[in-house]
């Protein structure tokens, strides 16, 4: 039984228990097969219904969800924006605490992954049968076959950097908690990339681990290195960072290409 089984019959075990009814438990299909719990169910039929009605919808939505500029640019941006506030008076404290988001953001991009490959395997929304899921104009339903939905590396990514800009800049960091959750977290639901607690889980993930490395006892030792260098050599600091940024903006997309490309290579040389 995968995990997602025995939650999801565990709820309605309870929800059995609280309304007392007589009739046997009995899920609406095989639980073996069952690939949700109620509430990413709920959710996601519930956005469905609005797919393939209009193109301009359909299109936009995916748009917004697959280009680079609105989905990880303007987060990114948010980042440089915190970094050169003129606040001076707090700029090294900030500036620290922005650094620990980013190296805590690609530890927690990795923890995900390995959850992502550790877990048992969860079929996205657009690829359940059992859920009919009706993908939206321009959507491709081949798309992202074979890699697990939970949890989502966009919701762990951005959710940790809007929860450092949050930690850097209150006002600018709460306005990209809400953009990251109404222009990527929606958008990757209602096209069918990701249920609702895929992303719940991401989100976590992030805020946790940017949190954690931003604990000053831990985050003056962490971000102490990068500081001297930032103070010792800021020319080959920025060209770093915004190297780094970028791929972040990116979602680290080159970066896994050109590195599966030198391990394909490596592969062929040694074989």
């Amino acid at each position: 039984m995968r995990w997602h089984d025995g939650f999801a019959f565990g709820t309605l075990a309870f929800y059995e228990i609280l309304t007392e009814n007589s009739h046997p438990l009995q899920p609406p299909f095989p639980l073996e097969s069952l690939q949700m719990n109620p509430f990413d169910h709920a959710i996601t039929t519930f956005l469905n219904q609005f797919a393939h009605r209009s193109y301009l919808l359909d299109s936009g939505i995916q748009w917004v969800a697959g280009d680079t500029i609105l989905k990880g640019c303007v987060v990114v941006a948010s980042v440089w924006w915190a970094w050169f506030e003129r606040d001076e008076e707090r700029a090294v404290e900030r500036r620290s605490r922005l650094i620990a988001t980013l190296m805590a953001c690609v530890v927690a991009v990795l923890l995900a992954r390995g959850m992502a490959l550790s877990l048992p395997f969860r079929h996205r929304p657009i690829h359940e049968p059992l859920l009919e899921f009706t993908p939206p104009y321009n959507v491709v339903p081949e798309t992202l076959t074979g890699w697990s939905s939970f949890p989502s590396d966009h919701a762990v990514l951005f959710y940790g950097l809007a929860t450092g800009v949050f930690l850097a800049s209150r006002r600018l960091g709460l306005l990209m908690l809400v953009y990251v959750t109404c222009v990527i977290g929606f958008s990757r639901v209602y096209i069918g990339y990701h249920y609702p607690t895929d992303i719940l889980a991401g989100a976590l993930i992030g805020a946790l681990a940017v949190g954690l490395a931003n604990v000053r006892p831990l985050r003056e030792p962490l971000t102490r290195p990068a500081m001297w260098w930032l103070d010792g050599h800021a020319s080959s600091f920025y060209a770093a960072l915004f190297l780094l940024t970028f791929q972040m903006a990116d979602v680290f997309t080159s970066g896994r290409e050109l590195a599966g490309a030198v391990f394909k290579a490596l592969k062929e040389i040694v074989s």
